[in-house]
């Protein structure tokens, strides 16, 4: 065993300061304040909420709508597809090199 002076005056000096009483309520609240404030956390409560029926539906009424919308936004008309087929399958648009 270790019986070295030094060890009984380091047991005997290790004494845990007073703290106030409301000291662990405080350092929970400030724990809680910044948890708040984190990016994971408002993204983690923004996810939570659109697993709920109405947002998650509203979500996926959304995004038909505006891929339906890309969609027809880029489509070419009616003579521009007839023309690009046209030109896609006549030999004489069609560049031969010997």
């Amino acid at each position: 065993m270790n019986n070295d002076p030094l060890d009984d005056l380091l047991r005997a000096a290790a004494q845990e300061p007073p703290l106030s009483e409301g000291f662990r309520s405080e350092v929970w609240t400030r724990i809680a304040y910044a948890e708040q404030r984190s990016v994971a956390s408002w993204f983690h409560r923004a996810l939570a909420s659109l697993v709920r029926p109405l947002p998650a539906a509203l979500t996926v009424a959304a995004t038909v709508v505006i891929g339906a919308w890309l969609g027809l936004a880029s489509t070419p008309t009616a003579e521009d597809a007839q023309l690009s087929y046209a030109e896609s399958i006549s030999p004489f648009s069609q560049e031969h090199t010997p």
